[in-house]
């Protein structure tokens, strides 16, 4: 099966030479003109891989990837922009993409990171995520079933317990999770206690399963199966 690449780039001139570029490459490519739109075409389609120009009309490459990370943390995320500024590019990796691609780059560079980061997922990115035995999450419904009781969480929480899992039996800073889950909320850091509250409970009748908070502020979640 071919992969899909999910293309969001405001220049059309541009846009075709990458699109037949990829094309002649084996990959199958939407091409979104503007950020709503490219939001639009994520929910519709699910991509294998996302690549974002930053300046673009409605919203911007930032507020793409920021919207797509709440959704599906796991999904790589590319920025592939003309901005040379490094403020922009630590942005960009900080909001949750896996790389910054300058556009004047060729075109071999940028297949060859579009290859590896998709050699780093399924091919097919079946959204279930196996927590346990017991245990599991469906990225794209939400859905958490843990010991036989199932639960529809809200987008934060999916979220919050998805960045857990990339990093499970690690700790990580509390501020940074807050920041990507909630950005700049002042009362991101009770939210986050009220999440994790609420996942504690809902899986707390698999004992496998513990989310922990050291005396340093970091938070991980600890799985013995």
């Amino acid at each position: 099966m071919k992969h899909v690449i999910l293309y969001a780039e405001d220049d059309r001139d541009m846009a075709n030479l990458y699109i037949k570029d990829f094309q002649d490459n084996g990959y199958l490519v939407m091409w979104a003109k503007n950020g709503q739109e490219a939001i639009d075409m994520y929910r519709e389609n699910l991509p294998n891989i996302v690549l974002l120009d930053v300046n673009m009309p409605r919203l911007n490459g930032f507020q793409v990837a920021k919207e797509i990370r709440e959704k599906n943390p796991f999904i790589p995320v590319i920025f592939l922009t003309s901005i040379l500024e490094s403020g922009k590019a630590v942005k960009g990796l900080m909001i949750g993409a896996d790389d910054y691609i300058r556009k004047d780059v060729e075109f071999s560079e940028v297949l060859a990171r579009v290859r590896r980061m998709l050699q780093r997922t399924p091919a097919e990115q079946n959204p279930i995520v196996h927590i346990t035995r017991n245990t599991w999450l469906d990225m794209v419904s939400h859905e958490l079933n843990s010991c036989g009781k199932s639960c529809k969480l809200p987008s934060r929480d999916c979220n919050l317990l998805q960045i857990l899992l990339l990093n499970k039996n690690n700790s990580q800073k509390r501020d940074e999770i807050i920041s990507r889950v909630w950005g700049d909320n002042e009362n991101g850091k009770d939210y986050m206690n009220k999440s994790m509250s609420s996942l504690r409970k809902l899986m707390s009748a698999d004992k496998s399963i513990r989310i922990a908070i050291s005396r340093g502020d970091s938070v991980a979640i600890i799985i013995n199966d």
